[in-house]
C-alpha cells in the first residue's frame, strides 16, 4: 500500500511545482514514473525508520506519515537543487522519524495494544531463593 499518491503531492505543493521538477519529456505534465520513484524512495526511508517500532509497510497510514512521505518525496524530486524550505522540510521529517524510532513520538496505527483487563494477572518467574531463614540460621546472631 502506497503511503501517498501523486494527487496527495499536488494537493500539498501544487501541480506547477510537480510539473517543474518531474516533467522530463516537456509535455506539460508531471511524469508519473518520476513521481512514483520519488514516492517509493520516500516510503523506503520511512520504512527503514519505522521497522524498529512497527510492521512495515504500514497497513493503516496515519496522517503524520502521509505528511512525512510528502516532505521526503518532495526532497527527492528536488534533490539536485532544493530550496532551503524543502531542505528544512526533509530535515524536520527525518527528525520526527528519529523521534518515532526512539519511542518519543507514538504513531496511532489503529491497532490497539493488548491492555490488561480486569482480573488479569501478571505472571513472572524467578530463580529459586538461595538465602532464606533456614540456610542463614547459623549466621544470624
Amino acid at each position: 500500500m502506497a503511503y501517498i499518491t501523486i494527487d496527495d503531492l499536488i494537493a500539498r505543493f501544487g501541480s506547477a511545482e510537480l510539473i517543474d521538477v518531474a516533467d522530463r519529456d516537456d509535455d506539460g505534465a508531471a511524469d508519473p514514473d518520476v513521481v512514483a520513484a520519488a514516492i517509493s524512495d520516500a516510503e523506503d526511508v520511512i520504512n527503514g525508520y519505522l521497522a524498529a517500532v512497527a510492521t512495515v509497510p504500514l497497513t493503516t497510514v496515519p496522517e503524520v506519515v502521509k505528511r512525512l512521505a510528502s516532505q521526503i518525496a518532495r526532497w527527492f524530486l528536488h534533490k539536485d537543487d532544493p530550496s532551503e524550505a524543502i531542505r528544512q522540510g526533509y530535515k524536520d521529517a527525518i527528525a520526527l522519524l528519529d523521534e518515532i524510532r526512539a519511542g518519543d513520538f507514538r504513531l496511532d496505527l489503529g491497532e490497539p495494544g493488548e491492555a490488561p483487563t480486569a482480573g488479569s494477572r501478571v505472571k513472572g518467574s524467578a530463580a529459586p531463593q538461595v538465602f532464606n531463614a533456614s540456610r542463614l540460621s547459623g549466621f544470624v546472631p
